[in-house]
């Protein structure tokens, strides 16, 4: 009954023809937890000018298989807010971040990070904002995650300024939710006037709250037509709408949930 009325809804709502879609966004979380780190993934506690902060943390593989991410598009991360920095800190406009995602076999950091970055891909590298309740990535460079090994996160900061430093000694820095994992994930500050000499470092064994954002094949449903309807994009109707059969196509979720994605297809009457 709800897909029929919603198909009713759209049929009547929806009379001008709308373009095919043959892929659509859809959204995941994993690691939907309520514990907080401030570490990981970006530390906004720097308070030299020349100190920078990397990190890096693993997610599971069963756990992003369970979540439908194998063999998918990924075009976008979201993180999740514990409490933001107060708008009156430019916490956006001091540092920018280049974020690497790369497929690995290990499943733990062992007490440093994993050095071999080969086949590493380098999804972000811009400035990123912490004044609301969730952190946006939106990937520059999609990443295919197979599926077949766990998947490694880095955070690095870039350039040479603070942020987050009061200069009457007040620290402001975001924390974030996620889920205590032993061995998850390690952070870093090194100080880039010494060689990135490392100054201070800590195993955080946590994996931040994720929200992935990625693309799939519709799920479409509901349609009846004949093997000769074609989308409304093929056909150059104009003034002729009476002269064609209509058909809708709506997209659905895993769990029956329609997405807002539909298709119109037509064909010409007496065909």
């Amino acid at each position: 009954m709800k897909r029929k009325l919603l198909l009713l809804t759209l049929l009547v709502a929806f009379g001008v023809p709308m373009a095919a879609l043959a892929q659509v966004e859809r959204t995941v979380t994993v690691y939907n937890g309520k514990d907080k780190e401030c570490h990981v993934p970006l530390y906004g506690n720097v308070t030299r000018m020349d100190d920078l902060s990397i990190s890096q943390f693993i997610m599971d593989k069963s756990v992003l298989q369970a979540a439908g991410l194998a063999g998918k598009e990924i075009t976008k991360m979201t993180l999740h807010l514990a409490n933001s920095v107060p708008a009156s800190y430019e916490w956006t406009t001091k540092r920018r971040t280049v974020v690497t995602l790369a497929e690995v076999d290990a499943s733990q950091m062992d007490g440093g990070f994993i050095q071999d970055m080969t086949n590493s891909t380098n999804v972000f590298a811009d400035y990123l904002d912490a004044h609301g309740e969730t952190m946006e990535i939106s990937f520059g460079t999609p990443f295919t995650y197979s599926g077949e090994k766990n998947l490694l996160v880095q955070f690095r900061e870039e350039y040479m300024y603070y942020f987050g430093y009061d200069p009457f000694g007040t620290y402001r820095l975001p924390m974030y939710y996620g889920v205590y994992k032993t061995g998850a994930s390690y952070w870093r500050q090194v100080r880039a006037s010494n060689n990135y000499s490392t100054v201070s470092s800590l195993n955080c064994h946590f994996v931040p709250k994720t929200t992935f954002t990625y693309l799939t094949e519709a799920n479409w449903a509901n349609t009846k037509a004949p093997k000769n309807a074609r989308t409304i994009s093929n056909y150059s109707i104009g003034n002729n709408i009476n002269s064609f059969n209509y058909y809708i196509r709506m997209d659905w979720d895993a769990s029956d949930n329609y997405t807002g994605n539909y298709q119109v297809l037509c064909v010409p009457r007496g065909t």
